[in-house]
């Protein structure tokens, strides 16, 4: 099947004819380079978790600076850039946007190499995150037009769920990473460097690589809302949240909930397997990553399929449902995960809530574009990642370096302040679920 795009004459569309037809093949390609993005995308966001214990000796800074490093400075950046670059992928060139933005994550990413102080190191993470915001809203867009509304919620879970997949593979990937860059010690141009340094190298370059193959493969399409048109406007913004307020209230809280213990998780679980049970980081990386990308397939294949099955026999609450159900099954299974007496008990507890977890993810993920009109689906999408990001990995991953560092009763035990945040993060969800899901129901039945 083959899908036409819409004609657009606007300036600073991709075309002021009607775009030629895509094939299903052109379709699934970009997707391929898309999700290959994503993954990359998170490997060099979450990398840093890895690289604690060198990074801390080396330039002498504290575990909540570390957490401020992948957290904190990264989501606000991350965040704040991400509705205005998703209003220019509403209204301009998606395929350049993307472009633009992996080029620059990724010679960021290779940059921090090369940082000699925790200052610098949060001036490349800036760079990181505005790289990285530009690619989630743009590629939503691109892959909601490039298939049509009865078949597109699949191709964007599987660009979720490889996104995800990313989270924990990037441990898998980082450790790889790491053990090479620990026995090497060296490469071409670069010299002798630290392992952590080798490391960021190696997961920087190939952001840059993917970058300069995007504006050949990904197809020349007319911009979703056109440039300077009012359908793309922040009014058509407010309007559309002054008609769904409960939808997107209960929404976005469960979101941020969720994000925020999954963010915690990736960041601190791999420490904690170093620190609890005298695991090397590349050994972490490995049990961790294999788990978390096993677990993220799972989930991220079960959940959004078990949606789908619920939406076409009619249950449009399907999402903020399957939430319920995870928050109470793994909240209790984490924790237990947290206290287990050796690694290996402690990831196979962890398998069950992990699956639930990442899949929720994946499912919430894929539900955001689902739920909006296609003017200002890019926009909507970045307000949905604004909200995952500046509460969930904000938030998240500091806070619990936070709390082990201040609160003393938790003795400074990493694995003892996560369990805290489920315990105070699960009750949450739980009412905004209960609250909202009638709302969400009609809100996803009208766009369905």
């Amino acid at each position: 099947m083959s899908i036409a795009a819409a004609p657009s004459t606007a300036p600073g569309s991709e075309g002021a004819s009607p775009a030629p037809a895509i094939g299903s093949a052109r379709a699934w390609t970009a997707l391929v380079l898309l999700s290959l993005l994503y993954i990359i995308s998170f490997v060099d966001r979450l990398a840093l978790a890895l690289l604690v214990e060198p990074i801390k000796a080396d330039l002498g800074i504290s575990d909540v600076q570390i957490g401020l490093l992948i957290g904190t400075s990264f989501a606000i950046v991350y965040a704040l850039t991400g509705l205005p670059l998703a209003r220019i992928a509403d209204t301009s060139s998606r395929r350049m946007l993307i472009f633009g933005g992996a080029l620059l994550w990724g010679l960021s990413t290779f940059a921090a190499a090369f940082a000699n102080s925790f200052a610098v190191l949060v001036a490349l993470r800036i760079g990181v995150a505005v790289g990285e915001a530009a690619l989630v809203p743009a590629a939503m867009s691109i892959l909601s037009e490039l298939f049509p509304a009865n078949k597109r919620a699949l191709p964007i879970s599987i660009f979720v769920m490889i996104g995800v997949c990313g989270g924990s593979g990037s441990m898998l990937i980082g450790g790889a990473v790491l053990d090479f860059a620990a026995t090497s010690g060296a490469l071409p141009l670069v010299g002798d460097m630290s392992a952590w340094r080798l490391t960021l190298i190696l997961v920087g370059a190939p952001a840059v690589l993917l970058a300069l193959l995007a504006p050949f493969i990904l197809p020349a399409m007319p911009a979703a809302g056109g440039s300077g048109s009012a359908s793309a406007s922040i009014g058509e913004l407010k309007r559309y949240y002054s008609a769904h307020p409960r939808t997107y209230i209960g929404f976005y809280t469960v979101t941020a909930l969720v994000s925020a213990i999954n963010f915690s998780i990736l960041t601190w679980f791999p420490t904690h397997l170093i620190r609890s049970y005298g695991l090397a980081a590349p050994d972490a990386g490995y049990l961790f990553g294999t788990v978390g990308v096993a677990t993220s397939l799972a989930g991220g294949l079960l959940l959004p399929w078990i949606a789908r099955r619920m939406v076409a026999k009619g249950r449009f609450d399907s999402t903020l449902t399957i939430a319920l159900f995870v928050c109470c099954l793994s909240s209790p299974l984490l924790i237990a995960s947290l206290l287990a007496p050796s690694a290996e008990l402690a990831i196979l507890i962890a398998a069950i809530p992990f699956t639930l977890q990442f899949g929720l993810g994946i499912l919430l993920a894929a539900t955001a574009p689902l739920l909006a009109p296609p003017q200002i689906r890019a926009q909507l999408v970045a307000i949905f990642f604004l909200f995952l990001s500046l509460i969930g990995l904000g938030i998240g991953p500091t806070l619990v370096a936070w709390l082990a560092q201040n609160v003393g009763w938790l003795k400074g035990s990493v694995p003892a302040a996560l369990a805290l945040i489920i315990l105070i993060f699960a009750p949450a969800q739980i009412v905004a679920i209960l609250r909202n899901r009638g709302a969400f129901a009609k809100s996803y039945e009208d766009a369905a």
